[in-house]
């Protein structure tokens, strides 16, 4: 029969020896620096409906999603800010403008429209919005 002294000793030992290990392992990788991702030269913000927010299918399914990826190289990062909200109306992208130039966008692609239809809204109050909103992001040399 074994010494239960032993077998403690021996425990205790194996115990320090693999926490001794950890720590190293932890102090080493503390020691590398941390990768810095450079920031991404343009901003496109996607700003629209259903259309855009991806209504129906997962965040990396959307169509912002899909052109970030195919826009991002390893020399080039480009940014796409998804800013749909399904069920807007034109008059809630008007409503929403402000805070759409508070991302400081290069680009905004406008998918306005289709609820306004769906809502029989007004064309003219439509095309009345549109025209706002296109005027205040191009007075703010922002590419629509």
């Amino acid at each position: 029969m074994r010494n239960p002294r032993i077998t403690v000793i021996i425990v205790t030992l194996v115990s320090i020896l693999l926490f001794g290990c950890d720590a190293v392992e932890k102090k080493e990788l503390s020691q590398t620096p941390p990768v810095v991702e450079k920031p991404c030269e343009k901003r496109i913000v996607a700003f629209g409906d259903s259309l855009t927010a991806g209504l129906g299918v997962t965040r990396e399914q959307s169509y912002p999603a899909l052109l970030e990826s195919r826009l991002k190289t390893d020399d080039i990062c480009i940014e796409v800010i998804n800013a749909g909200v399904s069920g807007e109306t034109s008059s809630g992208a008007l409503s929403r403008i402000d805070w759409v130039l508070k991302l400081k966008p290069d680009i905004v692609i406008l998918e306005t429209g289709a609820n306004d239809g769906l809502r029989a809204i007004v064309p003219s109050l439509v095309k009345e919005n549109i025209a706002q909103i296109l005027q205040t992001l191009q007075d703010q040399d922002v590419v629509v």
